[in-house]
Parts: structure tokens; sequence; C-alpha cells
């Protein structure tokens, strides 16, 4: 069995792979004190723990008996986001608060920011910045794409060479529900083409939602999951019916002539279906997740 593992004050950081022993108080979590508050103790029966363990980090509750003792794939790649995190705040090094923000918000790592930044983000509303979703993976992979485009590769070569690495990106960022949904998703689309398959939102969400619970059916419970699938299931159900409401905003007047407008009218024309097509995001995805939140 598993036992959920807190350590409070402990003198150094632990790394990954070190194999520890630890004296601490074993219990069972205490239940809701209210209605409809979290039930944590069942959180951690359906992830496999049967009991948790606090300890303090003084020297006589915690000793490491030794280092590099896990597993070499989950070490490189937990080395590469060290790299990539380095790489992409190199300039503001002198800055440590703000390089721990750009940090979790471009790799989801939140070990080293600092908890008033993590409290403000909280009060506005704004945490979930901190969490890879799936609109960092499809900026992953149209930057990854448009890359690879530039070296005029067949289509072929960059699905083979954009995929391994928009994975190696999701694990490396924490295997978060969101993310893996757009990495499955962006693979069927990338790779629909060369099996001469059309793309299909719905194919693609459902496939991706049945590999996640193939591998761990209690993700069903995790409200990652059931905001990620459920809000973009509202949105390919709700985005035409909303793109329908704002018709009237993004369409010229069918009844006017294009030689009577202005030549400033393309402008404003694309403007406006620039601006239906946020709205009808908007609409859906409110509509969508309003069930889940309330």
């Amino acid at each position: 069995s598993l036992l959920y593992v807190r350590i409070r004050d402990f003198p150094r950081r632990l790394k990954y792979g070190d194999r520890i022993t630890l004296t601490g108080m074993l219990g069972r979590p205490a239940p809701p004190a209210n209605p409809g508050e979290f039930d944590f103790p069942a959180y951690l029966r359906r992830q496999g723990f049967s009991a948790s363990l606090e300890a303090v980090g003084t020297h006589d509750q915690l000793t490491v008996l030794a280092q590099d003792q896990g597993s070499p794939v989950m070490k490189a790649a937990l080395e590469s986001r060290d790299w990539i995190g380095y790489t992409v705040t190199r300039d503001i090094t002198d800055d440590a608060d703000l390089s721990a923000t750009v940090r979790a918000m471009v790799l989801g790592t939140r070990e080293k920011t600092p908890a008033e930044i993590e409290d403000a983000f909280v009060a506005s509303g704004t945490m979930h910045v901190f969490a890879v979703s799936g609109l960092h993976v499809a900026m992953f992979c149209a930057v990854l794409w448009g890359v690879l485009k530039l070296f005029r590769l067949p289509h072929a070569w960059v699905v083979l060479l954009a995929l391994p690495l928009v994975f190696f990106y999701v694990f490396i960022t924490g295997l978060r529900p969101s993310a893996w949904r757009a990495a499955i998703m962006a693979a069927i689309l990338m790779s629909g083409p060369l099996f001469n398959r059309e793309s299909n939102l719905f194919n693609s969400l459902g496939a991706a939602a049945l590999l996640l619970l193939g591998e761990d059916t209690q993700q069903l419970f995790q409200p990652g999951f059931t905001l990620s699938f459920g809000v973009l299931l509202a949105l390919a159900m709700l985005q035409p019916f909303s793109r329908w409401l704002l018709k009237p905003l993004a369409e010229p007047d069918a009844f006017i002539p294009l030689q009577l407008y202005s030549k400033h009218y393309p402008v404003r024309l694309w403007l406006r279906k620039l601006v239906a097509g946020s709205l009808s995001v908007s609409i859906a995805s409110t509509i969508g997740s309003a069930w889940l939140m309330i």
C-alpha cells in the first residue's frame, strides 16, 4: 500500500531519486468538517493511499540514504525541464520572483514560486495560468510545426519529428490531463492525413478520453479532467450556435453591394469577425463550464 507523506521544515531540498528514511506520525486524514467540502480522505483512497505520514525534516526524523536511485528516463526529463527553465529566464535571473513566475507559467514548475505571488494569483482568480494546459500544448505545436515546415520536409517527416517532441513537452510539464488531451488530439489531427482520414473534434476528444481513462480510471474524479473535457465538449457543441447568434456581427449585409462600402470596410469587417470569433468561444466555454463551477 502507499503512504501519503508530508515533510515540514526540511533543512535542504530533496531531489528526485533520493532514497530516504522517515520517522513521523502515521494516521488517517480527518473527514470533511462541513457538507460539500472537499473529501480529502476519499481522494487519497482513489489514488491508492491507505494512510498519511507527517514528518518534520530534522536530522533525527529524516535521513538521506542514497541519491540517484530513480528512473533514468524521469531524471533526464527533469534535467531537460531545468535546462528549459534556465534558458527561458536567462536574461531575468537577477529577479528571482519574476524568473520563478515565468518558469511556472511556461513549464508548470511551482516549487520555487514565492508563496506571496501564488496568493496574489489565487486572489485574482488567475491561478490557472500556472498549470500547463491545452493552450500551452497548442502553442508549442504551432511553433514546432512552423519551424519544421521551414525546412520543406514532407508531411510525414514533420509529423514523425513533431509528435515525440510534443509528448516529451507534456511529460516534462507534469502529465496533466488537459495537456495529455491536447497532445493526443494534436497527434490525431497531424497524423490523420497520413492515413487519408479527416480529423473530427468529437472523435479526437473521445479517443483522448478513452486513452486517459484506460490508463487511469480515477482521472474521472479529477476536477482537471472534468473541466478539460467538459468545457471542450461544450465548445464543440455550442460554438456553432454562438457563431450563428453572432452572424450579423461577422458578415456583411447581403443586401448592400460591396462597391458601396468604404475602402476601410474590409479592415472593420476583419475586426468584427475577430471579435465575433472570440465572443463565440467565450459564450460557449462560459455556458459549458457554468454547471461544473456551480
